[in-house]
């Protein structure tokens, strides 16, 4: 295919607003939850919420922007709404191991009803013991126990008074102990040693007697006692609500709470005054750590921020002399238990920022279940009383976030990941442009519009946005998948419109948008194009040049992408160095240039094979470029630079050239072509359109083209020329002016490129040969003449 002259309507894929079926996005259903071409996501997605299995949670890769956040948030609160609620979580004390608290899942709503219905019962309770202490025969059968114990212990004192007063003592009790006086009432000095033991064995004969009665009754007491509270606490438990889930393991823990408040009755019997902390609510009581008696359906939970803490709960230790502290009311639960029978969504970036919390989450997943723990407790300088809560069962689906380089990586470094995320959900980056993915985007307009309460838009305008959203696929056939983009844009264009207060956005108003958006974000795009104007950077627009060729490239700081011109040189002498790229000595260039640049000589000494090996030094350089090179774009230039150097043939400065290369001479596509189209073409306009100027691209990248409308217009006055190649010779005979030749075993003709560049080898050849001789080398440079 010999070389293309571009005409105007194949420089932009334009969309006829009649084409859309409609005059203003008023006048469409916002459909803002479209999966708008995206159908093998959406099937993955939906296979993978409806499965119950493990291991198939999933992976959602795509482009920012593309929806695939806010699309999956909706399918997840669609699928949960066909689940059932599920059940409850606390945390409950543990008599036996106060440190290993008990984990409880009741009924939806059962785990508040009890907490409640037990913090009201033990206030109660306090009030019905002390009326069943209070009662009368109660405290008859109390005198009855305390009266047999009075009556021995009257007996035995007597005796050991009668005793004492043989001796001449008299003999009382103070605060349990047994004191001896004189007759006077004094206490008397140490009697004599034998009347000493008497007294001392009498004495502990008395206790003898005294203190097993003592300990009877007090054992007597405890269990009258305990038999009056027990119907008590008994119809306290009882009237506590139950649960079906769990309720086996609730009744158990509720019998172990009976027997120890039974134990615990003289807690009971305190009253708690103003100000004074209950005794009883560090052991007894409900931790609510997960309430769903509020849920219709299961649970759907977005962490937007996941810690370690935020996802996997953790506990509040309390500072205390004796260290930091804890018990089952400060276990918190994380977004994992919460979301236990639902869908929780996580961004991967987020959870890779700690890779503690990547770890741990890989535990859960293998386990199926949860410990709940508090890491910085371990890096605390105070001891720490450590709490175990029992570990908890989780069964939840995890929808996980990520860029599809993150997933691929993960793949490889990570073996255990795919066994947990089967369900891989591919968001594509373009879709098909057609009439139907046209509309579909104008339904999300007006979606976008009634969201944010701006005025609608009509088909012209929006014709401009789709047209925006092709331009960023960098194809003719597809558009952007990244909705973000389009919405940004239909409320930049709803603010012009709004200023100057119009009741419909109109085309002009996303062409304000857009010029808008270029100047915010085009300083670095000025500062380039003012450092060529100005002189600072070469860059010819007009003449000839041996060896010069202007070249392209793409320039992307994040927010902008530009295209910049840079010179292209090459220069020749005799040697047998060969093709020396600067950028690489120099460590500037990237591996793609320096493949780029092994495949021109490739191609060179294929198509120059009459004089192979060559006796050739040849220096190449993209002048004024200090921040490093990376691609193949340019080999087309460097070419065209060292085959003029070569052939001594100028070349055409007013033309620009983009493209890649194989080894026989096809040009490959490359990226950026229409940000260096624009590029070159504004500094062009800024020094004034001549008529010659122009710039050429590969073939394959006329699908590509998606040009400002700047441009296609001075294309289509003929003050702009784009011109499209197959193969190099095309372009080399484009910028020369001159019919390139053939190359291979024949002699080309003299008169072309490639048959100039022949005669400056072999002039190279005769002038190293001669160098050798003259030093007395009788080794032959190169292959012999024929």
């Amino acid at each position: 295919m010999p070389l293309i002259l571009l005409e105007p309507y194949q420089l932009r894929q334009t969309i006829d607003p009649t084409a859309l079926g409609f005059t203003s996005t008023g006048q469409l259903n916002p459909r803002i939850e479209d999966w708008i071409g995206q159908p093998r996501a959406e099937q993955a997605a939906r296979f993978g919420l409806n499965l119950d299995a493990p291991g198939y949670n999933l992976f959602v890769l795509g482009s920012e922007g593309s929806g695939r956040s806010s699309l999956l948030c909706r399918a997840m609160e669609q699928t949960a709404a066909t689940r059932p609620v599920p059940p409850d979580l606390c945390f409950l004390p543990n008599f036996a191991n106060p440190q290993a608290p008990h984990a409880l899942r009741l009924d939806p709503g059962a785990a508040s009803r009890l907490k409640g219905g037990l913090t009201a019962g033990l206030s109660a309770l306090r009030i019905a013991i002390e009326r069943a202490l209070r009662h009368p025969d109660y405290r008859d059968q109390s005198e009855a126990l305390r009266g047999v114990l009075e009556a021995t212990q009257g007996e035995a004192f007597e005796q050991l008074t009668q005793l004492a007063r043989s001796l001449g003592f008299g003999v009382h009790q103070e605060e349990g102990k047994i004191v001896f006086t004189t007759a006077e009432g004094e206490e008397r000095s140490p009697p004599p040693p034998g009347e000493e033991g008497t007294l001392r064995r009498a004495t502990r004969a008395y206790f003898d007697k005294i203190a097993p009665l003592e300990s009877r009754l007090n054992a007597d007491l405890e269990r009258l006692k305990t038999e009056v509270c027990t119907p008590v606490v008994a119809a306290m438990i009882a009237a506590l609500p139950r649960s079906t889930i769990g309720g086996a393991d609730l009744e158990r823990w509720l019998a172990l709470m009976q027997a120890d408040l039974l134990g615990r009755l003289d807690l009971l019997e305190e009253p708690v005054e103003a100000g004074e902390p209950d005794l009883l609510a560090p052991l007894y009581g409900v931790n609510v750590a997960v309430d769903n008696g509020d849920l219709n359906h299961a649970p759907v939970v977005i962490d937007d921020d996941p810690s370690y803490r935020s996802l996997f709960g953790g506990i509040e230790y309390e500072p205390r002399p004796e260290g930091l502290v804890a018990d089952w009311r400060q276990i918190q639960a994380g977004s994992l238990l919460q979301a236990h029978g639902g869908f929780v969504m996580l961004h991967l970036r987020d959870l890779l920022r700690d890779p503690a919390v990547w770890e741990k989450l890989q535990r859960v997943l293998r386990s199926g279940r949860l410990s709940i723990e508090e890491p910085s407790a371990l890096s605390s300088p105070l001891p720490v009383v450590g709490l175990k809560p029992e570990p908890v069962a989780v069964a939840v689906k995890i929808v996980l976030i990520g860029s599809r380089d993150a997933y691929y990586d993960l793949l490889e470094l990570d073996p255990e990941f795919l066994r947990h995320f089967r369900a891989k959900v591919d968001f594509a980056d373009e879709l098909p442009s057609t009439i139907a993915t046209w509309q579909a985007c104008a339904r999300f307009v007006a979606g976008v519009c009634v969201r944010a309460a701006m005025p609608h838009a009509d088909a012209p305008a929006v014709a401009l946005m789709l047209e925006e959203m092709i331009r960023a696929s960098e194809d003719q056939h597809k558009i952007s998948a990244r909705f973000a983009d389009l919405e940004g844009l239909a409320i930049e264009s709803g603010a012009w419109c709004r200023a100057r207060k119009g009741n419909l956005i109109t085309r002009a108003d996303v062409e304000g948008a857009l010029a808008g958006r270029r100047q915010r974000h085009g300083d670095s795009e000025e500062h380039s194009r003012q450092s060529v104007l100005e002189g600072v950077h070469l860059v010819a627009t007009e003449g000839r040049m041996v060896g010069m060729v202007n070249g392209l490239a793409e320039i992307d700081i994040g927010d902008a992408r530009f295209g910049h011109p840079m010179r292209i040189t090459a220069r020749v002498h005799p040697g047998d160095d060969g093709v020396i790229n600067i950028e690489r000595e120099v460590e500037l260039s990237g591996p793609i240039h320096d493949k780029g640049m092994l495949i021109l000589q490739g191609y060179l000494g294929a198509t120059l094979i009459a004089e192979a090996p060559f006796c050739l030094n040849a220096t190449l350089v993209m002048e004024q470029e200090y921040g490093g090179v990376e691609g193949d774009s340019a080999s087309v230039a460097e070419l065209v630079a060292l085959v003029s150097a070569l052939s001594g043939v100028a070349v055409r400065q007013e033309v620009a050239v983009t493209g890649a290369l194989d080894q026989y001479g096809q040009v490959l596509p490359v990226g950026g072509v229409n940000e260096k189209i624009e590029g070159f073409f504004r500094i062009c306009q800024a020094r004034g359109l001549s008529g010659d100027q122009g710039v050429l691209i590969p073939a394959a990248n006329l699908r590509h083209l998606m040009l400002d409308l700047e441009v296609v217009a001075a294309v289509a006055a003929g003050d702009f020329h784009i011109h499209a190649m197959e193969r190099v010779e095309e372009g080399i005979e484009l910028l020369t002016g001159i019919a390139a030749g053939h190359g291979g075993e024949g002699e080309a003709d003299e008169e072309t490129i490639f048959g100039r560049a022949l005669k400056t080898l072999r002039t190279f050849r005769r002038a190293c040969h001669h160098d050798k001789e003259r030093r007395g080398d009788a080794r032959e440079w190169g292959r012999p003449r024929r």
